[in-house]
């Protein structure tokens, strides 16, 4: 990395946010993400997705954060599991936002992101289908969610 470069340095938006099942895929999952030092509270809220734009009442999940310093400065890795959850169900969640980009413009303290999906895996006498796909490495805001 350049010297002077703050590419990927961290900051309040939350990024690299990765979910992944639990033990049991069936009942939980979690999610991890990063931030920068500021976020010292890091919490999920998740809802059982419906058809309504109504959610209704969040859960808020507390999540632990781990501090890493590196050549970009310290950041936040938080990561929040998530359990008791229903078999072969859409639910959704979303992060906390300390600071939203806006052309380059720090705003929305104490707003939330967007909601993002993610489905519970049906019971183990259920078959299983993958559909699994390679890191696509570039535009994945434009071109992926076409595949997806």
């Amino acid at each position: 990395m350049p010297v002077g470069s703050t590419h990927y340095v961290a900051d309040g938006f939350p990024d690299r946010i990765v979910a992944t099942p639990a033990q049991d895929a069936a009942t939980g999952f979690a999610v991890a993400w990063r931030t920068d030092a500021s976020v010292n509270q890091p919490r999920l809220e998740l809802v059982v997705a419906g058809n309504s734009p109504g959610v209704g009442t969040p859960r808020r999940i507390r999540a632990s954060t781990a501090t890493l310093a590196s050549e970009n400065g310290s950041s936040h890795h938080h990561r929040a599991d998530v359990d008791g959850l229903h078999p072969d169900t859409l639910y959704a969640y979303r992060l906390p936002l300390t600071a939203y980009r806006v052309q380059g413009q720090g705003q929305g303290q104490g707003t939330w992101g967007a909601w993002n999906h993610f489905c519970t895996a049906a019971t183990a006498s259920t078959p299983l289908t993958l559909l699994y796909f390679g890191d696509t490495q570039n535009k994945n805001l434009s071109l992926v969610p076409r595949v997806i």
